[in-house]
């Protein structure tokens, strides 16, 4: 086994020998002159030593000053060279001071400490703005920065990335790194300190807009669960060959005949309840609950909203105003900051406004989650394609498909010219083809008159487009046998020309002669209760009419012209509002009143040409 050293053996054995030799008597004993000079001399000499390890310090601080790096802002690295230029030339004078005896040891190494202290930090103060200038810099450029936190922060760094004017001054030993107003920059101070203690404990310079476009997603799936057959909110739609879209009302002829497409939607009911269920739901108000998030959403991508004077109404519909406005808060909230309070604000003041901030941010993020994420909202996503069984039941009413046609075909009869979108724009098959009808008209006879458009340019115009009008077949109103000629046509215009559908059509045509008598019956015994119900003219009841508004799409109006029609007029709004009139209002007055404004609302859509 090699033996080892025992450390504290050697230093026994030194101190003996130290301990016995005359060098350790030296402090006891009275010295002879020699000796005392040699003792003096070392300790002299030790000191001096100590004093040229000290001086070269200044030696070494112009160096280290060449490691602090660059800013990448020429004229603030210019303003940092000449700040250090000066503190050398303070770190030479002092040690000058201290030669001449000016200035005290003590006095003199407390300046020079205060110097060489700035240098480490310093160094790291450098590397923090110009880390964050360049961040800066690019996040400025892709519109990233948060409008949420501090100015003077942004406009040094601003100015840092543009090569703007940014100084550094000292004070009692700290660093300021100072800018002047100046190019429509505002006057901003960084204390360098702060600056540092705020980098070691994460805190950014500046903030960055909340991308949340992932966790909006997140929160749609796993409420509306869009892609599950078993979602609440989505609903299964069968459509044939010139049947309406359900969410356009336009006819769907560019489908081939013979085939049922099956789709899925999100009604307009259902997107209500969607986006309510989104509002009130966990996983929004955790979101809402993450104050320094929503700070920034507050801020940064909820639209503050505008007055629109006329209608009297916050735009746009999920602005912090208008969503106040729905809620019946205070509209100009958009103007105090997320969860911060004046100094003066009581507790409960506190409380109401956090309240009430709260379910402004809910009702944005419930509607902002629903309107970026669902695909099938006012629109529709295909799902299958299978032959068109006209036997087969509809799944919602129970009726054959051709029993449909039936009803369509009975209703378009009931007025012709209010009802004609149940037929222009659709297919029909007339003499082997098929063929679309673009308008509807009644004749001097009173008979109903199908018309095909075919425009082309005529050279007695001068090239003009010419629009040239065709007759495709004419039906006496009064005759159910001439009428049910429409529904083979109609039958036929879905289905095609299959054993199954020409069947079916036959059926259709036997079927509506009776089913038109059924009605008539209906009809007569709802006279007497038509005006409770809501019905008149043409209208067997409010539900009645209700359907002919859907069929137009009238049921739910956002067009600012189409609404000043109805506002401007008079009999309309005398019905509604005329508190003065003793007559009775019943529902079917108001219907009556309504149908002659909506009336005009389709002349108008006519006029336009939104409607053919």
């Amino acid at each position: 086994m090699g033996s080892f050293t025992n450390p504290q053996r050697i230093i026994n054995k030194e101190f003996d020998v130290y301990a016995q030799s005359a060098a350790a008597t030296t402090n006891q004993v009275a010295k002879t002159v020699a000796s005392m000079r040699a003792d003096i001399a070392k300790q002299k000499l030790y000191t001096d030593k100590l004093q040229v390890v000290d001086d070269n310090k200044e030696f070494s601080l112009r160096t280290s000053l060449n490691e602090v790096g660059t800013t990448g802002n020429a004229i603030l690295d210019e303003n940092i060279l000449a700040f250090w230029n000066d503190k050398v030339d303070d770190y030479f004078q002092i040690k000058n001071a201290m030669t001449d005896g000016t200035l005290s040891r003590q006095e003199g190494n407390r300046a020079l400490a205060q110097i060489e202290g700035l240098v480490p930090s310093f160094k790291s103060m450098v590397n923090v703005l110009a880390t964050n200038s360049a961040t800066f810099k690019e996040d400025v450029a892709n519109g990233k920065v948060s409008s949420v936190g501090s100015i003077e922060n942004k406009s040094i760094l601003n100015r840092i990335g543009q090569g703007g004017n940014v100084g550094i001054v000292e004070r009692n030993g700290r660093l300021y790194f100072f800018a002047p107003e100046e190019n429509g920059e505002p006057e901003a101070l960084i204390n360098g300190t702060e600056l540092l203690a705020q980098s070691n404990g994460g805190v950014p310079m500046y903030q960055k807009k909340p991308d949340l476009t992932t966790n909006y997603t997140e929160i749609f799936n796993a409420v509306v669960k869009p892609e599950d057959v078993t979602s609440k909110y989505v609903e299964p739609i069968t459509i044939e060959k010139g049947q309406k879209h359900p969410i356009t009302g336009e006819p769907m002829n560019n489908l081939e005949a013979g085939y049922q497409y099956t789709y899925r939607t999100i009604t307009k009911d259902n997107r209500d309840i969607a986006i309510k269920d989104l509002v009130n739901s966990p996983a929004v108000a955790t979101m809402a609950g993450n104050d320094d998030m929503m700070a920034r959403v507050w801020q940064d991508e909820i639209a503050d909203g505008k007055f629109n004077e006329e209608t009297q109404m916050w735009e746009p519909p999920n602005s912090i105003g208008a969503i106040s406005q729905r809620l019946n808060l205070d509209p100009e909230m958009f103007k105090d900051g997320w969860h911060q309070y004046a100094e003066d604000m009581t507790e409960e003041e506190r409380q109401a406004l956090d309240n009430n901030q709260n379910a402004v941010m809910r009702e944005y993020l419930g509607n902002k989650i629903y309107n970026d994420n669902s695909v099938m909202d006012n629109t529709m996503k295909f799902v299958k394609k299978e032959p068109y069984n006209p036997n087969a039941n509809d799944e919602q009413t129970g009726d054959t498909y051709y029993t449909k046609t039936v009803e369509t075909v009975y209703d378009f009869f009931q007025n012709p010219i209010d009802n004609a979108n149940l037929m222009v724009n659709s297919t029909i098959k007339y003499n082997g083809s098929d063929v679309v009808i673009n308008d509807v008209k009644i004749n001097e006879e009173g008979k109903v008159e199908l018309i095909k458009y075919d425009y082309s340019l005529d050279s007695g115009t001068d090239g003009e487009l010419v629009n040239k009008e065709t007759v495709i077949t004419t039906f006496d109103p009064n005759d159910p046998i001439d009428k049910a000629k429409l529904v083979r046509m109609r039958q036929e215009g879905i289905g095609g020309k299959s054993k199954d559908n020409v069947l079916a059509a036959n059926k259709a045509v036997e079927l509506y002669p009776v089913y038109a008598e059924k009605m008539a019956k209906e009809k007569q015994l709802s006279k007497e209760k038509e005006s409770q119900a809501g019905g008149f003219g043409n209208f067997v009841d409010d539900q009645d009419y209700r359907k002919w508004k859907t069929n137009n799409k009238l049921s739910d109006i956002k067009d600012d012209e189409e609404l000043r029609i109805l506002k401007n007029n008079q009999k309309l709004q005398q019905i509604l509002f005329d508190s003065t009139t003793e007559k009775k209002i019943t529902k079917a007055m108001i219907n009556e009143a309504e149908h002659e404004a909506m009336k005009e609302v389709l002349e108008y859509r006519k006029l336009m040409g939104k409607v053919k």
